[in-house]
C-alpha cells in the first residue's frame, strides 16, 4: 500500500500533489508504531479505560490519515455524499417538470441527463445505509423513492397534467428529503465541510499565503457551527446525545487549531510551529470521527 503511494507520488506530474502524497505517506508511517505502542497497553491490561481511549484516539487519527492519502491518489468521482447528490436530484426534478410543456426530444434529454445525478445519489445511499443500524428506515425510503421516481418519468413523458406533476414532484422531493434525513447525511456532509475547512488551513500554512488565514477561518468557523446546528435537529435523542458530547470535546481544539495557524504563518520557516498545527488538526478530527 505505501508502495502503491509512493509510485503515485513519482508519477504524478503536479508538484503540488505530489507534495501531498509525500506528506501523507510521511503522517502514516509517524501514526503506525503509535497506533502499535498503544495497542500494547490495551492488549496487557484490557480493563484500562484510558488505555483503551487513547488507542481509540490515535487509530481514529491514523485512520484519517490514511483516508487523506487515499484522497490524493483516488480522486472520489462519484462517490458524492449523499446530502449534495440528494440536492442535484432535486434540482433535476424540477427541470423535468419544468420542460414537460417543452418539445417531447428536450424533455427526453432533461430525463436522461437526471439519471446520472439519479444513480450517484442511489449508490451514496446505499453504501450510507450499509453503515445504519438494522432497524433504521432508509432501505424501504429508499425503495419508495425509486418508486416514485419511476411514475413520475412517466407522467412527464405522457403528458400528465400540471397539478399530476406538481403532486408527484412534491412526493418525489418529500421522499429525497426524508432518505437524506434517515441516513444522517445533513450531518455527514457539514462533518465533510469542517474537514474540508481544516484541510484549507492546513494548506494555507503549509503554502504560506497569510492573506489568505482570514478567510479559511472564518470559513472554518462558520461551518463547525452550522455542524453544532445539525447535531441540535437530529430526531433521535440518544443520537443527539452523543452528538453533543462529541462536538463538546472540539472547542477547545477548534480554538487551538486557528491560534497555530496564526503562528504559523507568522513564523513560516518555522517547521516545529507547523507540526504543532497539524497535531492540533489531528485533535479535533478524533470527535470528527465520533459524530460521523
Amino acid at each position: 500500500y505505501k508502495e502503491l503511494l509512493k509510485t503515485a507520488a513519482q508519477q504524478t506530474e503536479d508538484p503540488k500533489k505530489k507534495e501531498e502524497i509525500v506528506q501523507a505517506v510521511k503522517d502514516e508511517e509517524k501514526l503506525l508504531p503509535e497506533v502499535v505502542d498503544v495497542s500494547k497497553f490495551v492488549f496487557r491490561d484490557p480493563t484500562n479505560l484510558e488505555h483503551k481511549n487513547e488507542f481509540r484516539d490515535t487509530a481514529q487519527r491514523f485512520n484519517r490519515a490514511v483516508n487523506r492519502a487515499q484522497n490524493k491518489v483516488l480522486p472520489k468521482q462519484d462517490e458524492k455524499n449523499v446530502r449534495d447528490a440528494g440536492a442535484e436530484l432535486k434540482a433535476k426534478i424540477a427541470a423535468i417538470r419544468a420542460t414537460n410543456r417543452a418539445k417531447k426530444e428536450v424533455l427526453e434529454k432533461t430525463i436522461e441527463d437526471a439519471k446520472p445525478i439519479q444513480n450517484v445519489f442511489l449508490r451514496s445511499v446505499e453504501k450510507r445505509v450499509q453503515q445504519l443500524p438494522p432497524k433504521n428506515n432508509a432501505n424501504s425510503a429508499l425503495n419508495e423513492l425509486q418508486d416514485v421516481w419511476k411514475k413520475f418519468g412517466i407522467g412527464a413523458r405522457r403528458g400528465a397534467t400540471e397539478k399530476d406533476l406538481e403532486e408527484m414532484q412534491q412526493k418525489l422531493v418529500d421522499s429525497v428529503q426524508e432518505v437524506t434525513s434517515l441516513t444522517g447525511a445533513e450531518q455527514i456532509g457539514a462533518v465533510q465541510d469542517v474537514e474540508e475547512a481544516l484541510d484549507n488551513i492546513l494548506e494555507v500554512a503549509e503554502n504560506n499565503k497569510p492573506e489568505q488565514l482570514r478567510s479559511v477561518a472564518t470559513d472554518l468557523t462558520n461551518k463547525a457551527r452550522t455542524l453544532g446546528e445539525k447535531g441540535k435537529s437530529l430526531p433521535d435523542p440518544g443520537q443527539r446525545d452523543k452528538f453533543s458530547y462529541a462536538f463538546g470535546k472540539m472547542n477547545v481544539p477548534l480554538k487551538d487549531v486557528l491560534q497555530r495557524a496564526q503562528e504559523s504563518v507568522k513564523d513560516p520557516q518555522n517547521q516545529e510551529k507547523k507540526k504543532k498545527l497539524k497535531e492540533a488538526i489531528d485533535s479535533i478530527e478524533v470527535p470528527l470521527c465520533e459524530i460521523k
